[in-house]
């Protein structure tokens, strides 16, 4: 999963973006799900909000910019300006920012959070788009950083500003611009020389942000990933990782690592983060603006939160809805959890437990399925292949409910 959105008007209105699977939509809290209409690309990026209109909403894809103004159910391109498509990946965009003081004023910018770095054609990575005309169309303004893929992992406005802006580029740490995106110069005072994976910003206080960083090699060895707060805007970091996981080992699977840290922009002293290491990794919740972490889901614990996938909470991406620190999304590479009770309990919104072991889907799955077949002898018994750990299931009840094989 690659984005993941909960509207600002309705909680129960939620999307999922992922690589290779277009756009979800669930208008019930994630009960169900639905297909969307109108991408050309289906390698998604982050979606945002419009600050006023409920039913706008805006999507990054690998071939541009996409806008929705019925709540995320009929999607359209609007890259006039851009390159024309040569191919899907002629202008990937990852992050569409609105001017907190005018919302006809966005900037798009090019990357991808994933870590997509290949694609044929001219790619654009790091190019900062604006459009003064609410995104009908856009004007090359800048180029953040070196132009190497995968480009922008994150940007953002600093809270209350319309022109200071902190962006994370793969390999060059973190930019800033105070001119609204038209000039930028590291801002990497007290980092280590990590991948920074994600930056976020308080939404009112234009001095504070997050980041997030992958492990990193320091004095011959493999250092853990950090969480890194700034209170002066940028100009120094600090890491802020009192309860998190700091697990050192040379095997880069097992070393800390972070992916991305979300602020509640109803409560910013609420933070979330996660350990993508494949032990002991767990998501962290912080009440006190990261002075310190309590785990709020690890490996340990993923029998309290039924799902028919495998991996543990290793999670790529966060969202916590705009009104309501407890009431958080969390997506991996195979599933998404939810939770409303600031992360006590969690459910699995893509699959639901059946009797017999069995699991059920909910319309929007992550596996990305490469084989179905029908057994010819054997009436309601279809079995699939699926990539990553989809691998083997079945189905005996003409497809209502599906196991697991993968472990034969």
């Amino acid at each position: 999963m690659t984005g993941l959105a909960i509207s600002p008007t309705d909680r129960q209105r939620l999307l999922i973006g992922g690589d290779m699977l277009g756009a979800g939509l669930s208008e019930d809290g994630g009960q169900h799900w639905q297909g969307t209409f109108g991408f050309r690309s289906w390698e998604m990026a982050d979606f945002t909000w419009h600050p006023t209109n409920a039913q706008e909403v805006w999507a990054g894809t690998m071939s541009g910019p996409y806008v929705s103004r019925d709540g995320g159910r009929t999607w359209t391109e609007k890259r006039v300006g851009m390159p024309s498509v040569a191919n899907n990946y002629t202008c990937p965009i990852q992050k569409i920012l609105f001017d907190p003081n005018n919302a006809r004023h966005l900037l798009a910018f090019g990357g991808s959070h994933r870590g997509w770095g290949g694609g044929p054609g001219t790619s654009l990575w790091g190019a900062v788009w604006e459009s003064t005309n609410g995104g009908e169309s856009w004007t090359r303004l800048s180029q953040v950083g070196s132009g190497a893929a995968p480009g922008v992992m994150q940007a953002t406005f600093a809270g209350g500003s319309s022109s200071v802006l902190l962006a994370a580029l793969a390999g060059q740490r973190v930019l800033k611009s105070t001119d609204g995106g038209k000039t930028w110069n590291p801002a990497n005072t007290g980092l280590p020389a990590a991948d920074v994976t994600w930056i976020a910003a308080h939404p009112t206080d234009p001095n504070l942000f997050y980041l997030t960083t992958e492990s990193y090699q320091a004095n011959g060895a493999l250092q853990p990933g950090l969480v890194c707060r700034s209170t002066n805007g940028g100009a120094s970091w600090q890491p802020i990782t009192q309860g998190l996981y700091q697990t050192k080992d040379n095997n880069w699977a097992l070393c800390s690592r972070y992916k991305v840290v979300a602020v509640a922009p109803s409560n910013p002293r609420v933070l979330y983060t996660a350990d993508m290491s494949y032990w002991p990794l767990g998501l962290f919740r912080s009440e006190d603006g990261g002075d310190t972490w309590r785990v709020v889901l690890d490996g340990g614990k993923k029998a309290q939160t039924p799902t028919a996938y495998v991996a543990g909470p290793a999670m790529t991406i966060l969202t916590i809805d705009p009104r309501d620190p407890n009431h958080v999304l969390a997506g991996n590479s195979e599933y998404v959890l939810r939770t409303t009770n600031g992360g006590q309990s969690w459910e699995d919104v893509t699959s639901t437990p059946a009797p017999g072991g069995a699991y059920a889907g909910r319309g929007f799955s992550g596996l990305v399925t490469t084989a179905v077949r029908f057994n010819p002898y054997q009436q309601g018994h279809a079995v699939l292949m699926g990539m990553d750990d989809g691998k083997f299931w079945q189905s005996r009840d003409a497809l209502q409910t599906w196991t697991w094989g993968g472990q034969n």
